[in-house]
């Protein structure tokens, strides 16, 4: 987000560790596919389509508590 486009996360990688996933506030790098890197921009959000409702007045997101 903001630009609504398919991409597709090819890896994760954690301390130049690939993982297959991580837990909310780590670091971590992405190698995209389908993504220029001038289009990325600071605070951007990847997500599933219809995820995330932004309208002026609030912001509604679905999310997973994290244990930590």
């Amino acid at each position: 987000m903001p630009i609504e486009k398919d991409i597709q996360i090819k890896s994760i990688q954690m301390q130049d560790d690939t993982v297959i996933e991580s837990q909310s506030s780590a670091r971590v790098g992405l190698a995209i596919k389908g993504m220029q890197e001038s289009n990325i921009n600071r605070g951007d959000l990847i997500c599933h389509p219809n995820a995330i409702e932004v309208s002026p007045e609030k912001l509604h997101a679905n999310f997973t508590e994290s244990l930590f």
